[in-house]
């Protein structure tokens, strides 16, 4: 029995040093890559690069760290998936861990990042375009055979939509405002981020500015707000709905994806703006809850998952039982 004790505490502490190491780690390459980014859209091609921001990794670690608090619950998940426990102190640690992220740590990191945190995060150069490169701005092809230090320029430019292909010559050009976040579009052209991971930020973005709302409109606001953080921590139900573990983690993956979903569509966008009207309309009078269909999904979803928990974890300790009955 003794052991049995330990071997549950054992597992709980592991829990908590995962939660530590998901969050710590994340944060800190999430940051790095933040700050890399950031640093590519102020190059300009045939400058001096400048690889290393304090300034930038510590904006990095307050833009970051919101996304790997919230979505560290699906990887204790998964933790508790690969070693699953009969013992429901892992459990316990997990639930306090998840409510104390969204209720208790969270606020105050919004706090923090929200100054961080703009329509657009990214600045670019003040340096002047380097000569001697074809850049690209569609329908035109510009070559910069000289640029001033007044942000003027003169050169060639050439037509790509004409069938004759037209060169043109110009001088003391004011130069573009520079465009999509990058002081170099020849950089911007190179690095780039993918269509997917500019959806991702783009949903991201969103669901922090509606946290933003929330967590400045008061603690009680961002309780009903946080009700997303319930509906992620009860994906823990989803663990044993099979017997293959690989398929569990799969089923934990596509609910916490699902449960972002309708809470970014809820929260950002109009798609779900009439069915939102509707059920607010019957919570009129409780003006601090934002999206009263929003809480009452996640809560939704956090009872059928629960359910779902219990379900099968009785089913696995009847076939536990009966395998050992078995084998006597």
């Amino acid at each position: 029995m003794k052991s049995s004790q330990n071997s549950a505490v054992l597992q709980a502490f592991k829990l908590i040093l995962c939660y530590l190491f998901c969050v710590i780690a994340g944060t800190f390459i999430g940051a790095v890559v933040y700050m890399v980014y950031r640093v590519c859209t102020t190059l300009v091609a045939g400058q001096a690069v400048h690889a290393f921001s304090a300034k930038l990794l510590v904006e990095g670690v307050l833009v970051i760290l919101p996304m790997i608090l919230g979505f560290s619950i699906m990887l204790m998940a998964f933790y508790l998936t690969r070693h699953p426990s009969r013992k429901i102190l892992s459990v316990i640690v997990y639930v306090v861990l998840s409510l104390a992220t969204w209720y208790a740590i969270l606020p105050p990191v919004l706090h923090a990042a929200e100054s961080h945190f703009s329509n657009s995060y990214v600045k670019v150069s003040d340096s002047i375009l380097s000569p001697g490169f074809f850049r690209e701005s569609y329908p035109y092809v510009f070559y910069y055979s000289g640029v001033n230090s007044t942000h003027t320029a003169q050169g060639l430019v050439f037509e790509m939509t004409s069938d004759l292909q037209q060169v043109y010559t110009f001088s003391d050009v004011q130069l573009a405002q520079a465009s999509g976040g990058f002081a170099d579009p020849l950089i911007g052209e190179t690095i780039a981020m993918p269509s997917v991971m500019h959806r991702m930020l783009s949903w991201y973005k969103g669901l922090i500015r509606g946290a933003f709302r929330a967590n400045d409109a008061g603690y009680l606001s961002w309780v009903f707000y946080a009700s997303m953080g319930i509906a992620l921590c009860s994906v823990l139900g989803l663990c044993r709905v099979s017997k293959w573990r690989l398929l569990n983690m799969n089923a934990i993956l596509y609910a916490s994806a699902g449960i972002t979903v309708y809470n970014y569509l809820l929260v950002a966008t109009d798609v779900l703006a009439s069915p939102s009207q509707l059920v607010a309309g019957w919570f009129k009078n409780l003006t601090f809850i934002q999206n009263p269909l929003q809480v009452l999904l996640n809560l939704f979803v956090a009872l059928v998952f629960l359910i779902v928990g219990i379900i099968t974890t009785v089913r696995t300790k009847k076939e536990e039982q009966r395998t050992m009955g078995a084998s006597l």
